[in-house]
């Protein structure tokens, strides 16, 4: 939300196609369950993935345990399913992600003064053959061809290092990880990306507590 941002933001729940909460404990916040009520009725699906089977798991929505500490696990899991069957938004990712920023071999992020642009980010024009700076790209791409590497000094887009990040974690090794299946990875990751849906993590102290999530990926 950026600094200075509201003390709370309550959730478009009403308009969400397929909601995935993950961490995500709404039991201690009975205003969000109400809210949930909107889409319930709309039947859009809801799928909880926490070790614990919170109250709302009980009704009308999907509980997937998962293994405490495991959450990006399951994630990265998810993402090498909607990168590797072409589910993504190319769009999306080009224009509401930093997906196309171009980050040097050290893992700083390549400046335009070193190519000689404005800037501080910079992204590879492929309308103009060119590094530009972020956001102003007219075809920005996500993947650069060995030339272009070349031409900004080995460096690679943030969406190349993501994709290799993710390729560490297919469903089947995520499963042993996670304890959730694999095949139960695949058909989240497979609905989610066809409904365009929301995946929406922790949210509680207790949720986001070092020793309960993001530490299965390295």
């Amino acid at each position: 939300m950026g600094a200075g941002g509201p003390p709370s933001v309550d959730p478009d729940y009403e308009n969400v196609t397929y909601l995935v909460l993950v961490g995500r404990n709404l039991d201690v916040s009975m205003g969000l369950v109400r809210r949930l009520v909107a889409a319930r009725e709309r039947e859009v699906k809801i799928v909880v993935v926490n070790p614990r089977a919170p109250n709302i798991a009980f009704s009308s929505v999907e509980w997937v345990p998962i293994i405490p500490g495991t959450d990006a696990a399951f994630l990265m899991a998810v993402a090498y399913v909607i990168i590797n069957e072409g589910l993504y938004d190319v769009d999306f990712v080009n224009r509401y992600t930093n997906a196309p920023m171009i980050v040097k071999p050290d893992g700083t992020p390549l400046g335009g003064k070193e190519v000689g642009v404005e800037g501080d980010y910079v992204a590879w024009d492929a309308a103009g053959s060119a590094p530009v700076p972020l956001g102003k790209a007219k075809d920005p791409v996500l993947v650069l061809s060995k030339e272009a590497g070349q031409r900004v000094g080995g460096a690679r887009t943030v969406w190349e290092l993501f994709v290799e990040r993710v390729s560490k974690y297919p469903p089947d090794v995520a499963a042993k990880i996670t304890g959730v299946p694999a095949d139960t990875v695949v058909k989240i990751a497979k609905k989610f990306a066809a409904a365009r849906g929301v995946i929406e993590e922790g949210g509680t102290p207790l949720e986001t507590a070092t020793t309960s999530t993001h530490t299965a990926v390295s």
